[in-house]
């Protein structure tokens, strides 16, 4: 008998040393019977996944559809919010854009703060145009605005700059000198409170030096 080695490539890597043994089956078959089983059998193999895929997604979307059927139980319990007029979506509208120009680590660096609604963009004022009051407060509880200058976690001095229009915040500086906290990253928000100022003629009674003529900070 001729002995022919032949090589039918599978999953394991199996050779067949009868040409009349498939490698797949272990079966007495031709090659091209033994290459025609072994599609069948990938064939059966990928239906199966496909078919478990499917499966898996029809719970998948059942298991949504009930959450959102629950979902929509508990919104029936709660009170719905009350209809909104048109001023009061034009001012839901609003959104603060904050603009960064020059080369930040430099005296050039600047941020100003954008008001954009859904039709025009305006520069706001950080000192004069952000009220000291929040919206928020109550008469028992007032609750005051700041400005954030230095983010928590950072060094560099910043401030607003009073001197220049619209007041953008900009890196202070000393002697030509840009600042930074020399005892490193401080671990809190530090800012100003707007519309404040101190007065450089008044001398605190409770420190013994005037106002720096700038905002409260």
């Amino acid at each position: 008998a001729k002995l022919v080695i032949l090589h039918c490539s599978d999953a394991h890597g199996l050779r067949a040393r009868d040409s009349n043994v498939c490698c797949r089956t272990r079966s007495h078959l031709t090659p091209a019977a033994c290459r025609g089983a072994g599609a069948m059998k990938h064939i059966a193999e990928v239906a199966s996944a496909t078919a478990l895929g499917l499966s898996l997604i029809g719970l998948y979307l059942a298991e949504q559809r009930r959450r959102g059927a629950a979902t929509d139980e508990n919104d029936d319990e709660e009170p719905r919010s009350p209809a909104m007029s048109k001023d009061d979506k034009r001012k839901a509208r609003f959104d603060a854009l904050v603009l960064e120009r020059g080369q930040a680590g430099t005296k050039d660096y600047r941020v100003h703060v954008l008001e954009t609604t859904s039709s025009q963009a305006s520069e706001v004022c950080l000192w004069h145009d952000v009220p000291l009051v929040a919206a928020a407060a109550t008469a028992g509880a007032p609750a005051l605005n700041f400005v954030c200058e230095i983010p928590k976690c950072t060094r560099k001095k910043f401030e607003v700059a009073t001197t220049e229009g619209r007041t953008p915040i900009k890196q202070d500086e000393k002697k030509g000198v840009l600042r930074e906290f020399k005892k490193g990253d401080i671990f809190f928000n530090y800012g100003c409170f707007p519309r404040t100022w101190e007065d450089p003629r008044h001398v605190s009674a409770d420190t013994g030096y005037p106002g720096d003529n700038d905002p409260l900070d």
